[in-house]
């Protein structure tokens, strides 16, 4: 009984894959799905594939593209903490070797497992690996999917091969932080996010320091800005 409760894959949500194959738990600051501003439709289209999912649901490869920084991984660690019986597993790319080893030691127990694939920047090393070790892979695990991220460069140089592997797609594009009601909004979400409380002179301040590239900057650099400010300020 002690064995089952400490074993980490059933105490646990989010792991960090490693080189070896080995599974290192994360604590992930608690994120929710309201803080992903101006993405309701693709949070929305992502609940309802991962609901599914973990009903029983074949789940194919899903990409989610956009820039960094838009919400594309806040979404599914929102979604993780909201769906009862849903895993993430954080895959570098430079680990793609082991994704069978990962996706064997997860398919073991009872819950539905996504692995991530963050900023997908394949070289054809990359993909051989992913190739070999995704080969069928739905055949022996269907507990287990896989989703990744890209951003609009990394698409340009995927090879269609790559492409073709993933039937989802789902796109992020980046909110306008010019807009004051877009601004606001994703302050107040990051507010929530590190436990400020929300003022409207923390929006002036930031539009004074980014005057000129509000338009070209994603939701993150508020977040940014805010966790800047509470070290600052010693909270």
């Amino acid at each position: 009984m002690h064995e089952q409760n400490a074993d980490p894959l059933t105490k646990y949500e989010v792991f960090e894959a490693g080189v070896q194959g080995e599974l290192e738990p994360v604590e992930i600051e608690e994120a929710k799905s309201d803080q992903v501003i101006d993405q309701e439709k693709n949070v929305a289209r992502l609940r309802t594939l991962l609901t599914a999912f973990v009903k029983g649901s074949h789940m194919p490869f899903t990409l989610l593209e956009g820039e960094g920084g838009v919400g594309k991984m806040l979404s599914l660690q929102a979604l993780v903490r909201e769906i009862d019986g849903l895993k993430l597993v954080l895959i570098s790319s430079d680990h793609l070797g082991q994704i069978r080893e990962y996706t064997r030691r997860m398919a073991e127990g009872r819950w539905r497992t996504v692995l991530y694939i963050d900023d997908m920047t394949f070289d054809p090393r990359h993909f051989e690996s992913f190739k070999i070790g995704t080969q069928g892979m739905k055949r022996f695990y269907d507990n287990v999917t896989v989703m990744a991220a890209a951003n609009p460069s990394s698409l340009a140089h995927l090879p269609p091969e790559v492409l073709r592997r993933w039937p989802i797609r789902i796109k992020y594009a980046r909110p306008n932080l010019a807009k004051n009601v877009t601004l606001r909004k994703v302050f107040k979400a990051n507010c929530d996010h590190v436990r400020m409380e929300y003022a409207p002179s923390l929006v002036t301040a930031f539009r004074k320091q980014h005057r000129s590239d509000l338009k070209t900057l994603p939701p993150s650099a508020v977040y940014d800005f805010l966790r800047e400010l509470t070290l600052t300020l010693g909270k």
